[in-house]
């Protein structure tokens, strides 16, 4: 019983914030940040940071943060690298429409820092799983297929790679790993 014009509203606000969303994701693909400009970008706070607001924005799904007890630095630019988290955060949230469980890991590791999001999503197949990274390619009916090229390039620009592995009906596993 819902009114049809708030309803007709609702609907061309979201249609322009998809637009938007677009607009956004085409200009960061472009933009540059000068390596010499780089500063050290807090892992953890800014982990802390999305995962606060997601669990605000999502109460179907269960977040949990295993954070390494201190804080962890990357050398990144602190707003390219929470894009690239929150890039790989969304399309968890996506693939668990009907809800389920997202871990977010961080840790030290022997050659650097290791970042993780574990779902519990629909998980991907080996042929979608091997173009997730190109740009344009894209699963959703609405989507831009740049979140995760865009992901990748971040990372690539602070020396880091990335890494899926997914498993259809299982979930996926996004691994960073930045050097020391």
């Amino acid at each position: 019983t819902q009114d049809p014009e708030v309803k007709e509203t609702l609907e061309s606000i979201s249609r322009e914030i998809q637009r938007l969303n677009q607009i956004t994701e085409s200009y960061l693909v472009r933009a540059r940040v000068n390596v010499a400009d780089q500063k050290r970008a807090p892992v953890n706070e800014i982990i802390q940071e999305i995962v606060s607001f997601d669990r605000e924005e999502q109460s179907n799904i269960a977040i949990e943060a295993d954070l390494w007890p201190e804080e962890i630095f990357v050398k990144s630019d602190r707003s390219r690298l929470k894009q690239a988290f929150i890039n790989v955060m969304k399309n968890a949230r996506e693939a668990m429409p009907r809800g389920g469980k997202l871990k977010v890991k961080t840790e030290q590791v022997a050659n650097g820092t290791r970042v993780q999001f574990i779902d519990s999503g629909t998980g991907m197949n080996e042929s979608i799983k091997r173009q997730s990274f190109q740009p344009f390619f894209t699963t959703k009916s609405n989507g831009t297929g740049l979140g995760l090229a865009l992901t990748k390039e971040i990372v690539e620009e602070a020396q880091g790679s990335i890494h899926c592995e997914s498993e259809v009906g299982r979930g996926t596993i996004f691994t960073f790993d930045f050097p020391v």
